[in-house]
């Protein structure tokens, strides 16, 4: 059963995961729940439950009974019962991933062996810290792979286009390699595993998250005066550093490696963007997408 197939006037089981409850109160002062929900065919929708408050930790999967009434020509739910299912796979309720995650992370780790030994040991240890999270979460909630993986998909594309391009223009490629490397990696912090944004990613933002996991780490070699911090280079610290708080407009871009990866994760981020919004467009039609018009090609046969 999918939340499509439910049918207004009716009450019926539905296995769904909840992401999100969140607590409102009505025009009478009733205090209720909102709850975000997902089915397994991706579909997303807002339940209302009016009774007992649900007590969950999020991300989890419920078998709920919902009364599904219309609302201004759109279908509302309306909770009346559930029982947790501790047995399923959350994962078959997320969208899936497009890459190998296993492979891909050796893709990234093959890349690295040629960096000079500074960069290399310390952005190993950053990635390795952070290994699990940032190989399986999503890099967004709804736009640019916002989906299984996407934080490694997002920086393995990111690492190729910089390799490529530094065989073209004149830049410091293990710099830059070493900026793409970490450019998402704040995204452990930012977003969870049901694809809702922490408050991380509004009271510091990914730029910020990405900058202090490069400085918990250097930190923490230092004052553990471990192999690594024998040939840590502050200098070039400095500079992934920058790189990394440079990504939005908040600092400006002080180096041309840093210029070189903000408009690199245009590329890799807003084109994907773009191909997924469509993705359900007619072929030789136009529409707007995020306040821009687009425009899908036919194909030639």
């Amino acid at each position: 059963m999918k939340l499509k197939d439910l049918q207004i006037g009716t009450q019926q089981p539905i296995t769904l995961m909840v992401k999100k409850i969140e607590q409102a109160t009505a025009r009478n002062t009733t205090v209720y729940q909102r709850l975000t929900v997902r089915d397994t065919d991706g579909g997303e929708a807002t339940i209302l439950n009016w009774g007992d408050p649900m007590r969950l930790n999020v991300p989890a999967v419920i078998n709920a009974n919902l009364e599904t009434s219309e609302y201004r020509e759109t279908p509302s739910y309306r909770l009346i019962g559930f029982k947790v299912d501790d047995n399923a796979d959350i994962q078959s309720f997320l969208p899936k991933p497009k890459i190998d995650a296993v492979k891909s992370w050796n893709d990234l780790v093959t890349m690295s062996k040629g960096m000079r030994e500074s960069l290399r040991l310390i952005v190993g240890n950053v990635l390795t810290e952070n290994k699990e999270n940032f190989k399986h979460l999503p890099l967004s909630q709804s736009k640019s792979y916002a989906r299984q993986n996407g934080v490694l998909e997002a920086t393995l594309k990111l690492c190729k286009l910089v390799d490529g391009v530094c065989n073209q223009i004149e830049l410091d490629r293990d710099l830059a390699l070493s900026g793409a490397m970490l450019y998402y990696i704040g995204a452990v912090d930012t977003i969870d595993d049901a694809f809702n944004y922490t408050s991380a990613d509004t009271l510091i933002g990914l730029g910020v998250s990405s900058y202090a996991k490069l400085m918990e780490t250097v930190t923490k070699s230092l004052a553990a005066k471990d192999k690594v911090s024998k040939v840590i280079d502050l200098e070039e610290i400095k500079m992934v550093g920058h790189i990394l708080l440079s990504r939005s407009k908040g600092i400006q871009t002080s180096i041309p490696e840093a210029i070189v990866l903000r408009h690199l994760d245009q590329i890799v981020t807003e084109t994907e963007l773009m191909e997924n919004s469509m993705s359900d467009m007619e072929a030789g039609t136009s529409a707007f997408i995020n306040g821009q018009k687009v425009y899908k090609k036919i194909e030639n046969k």
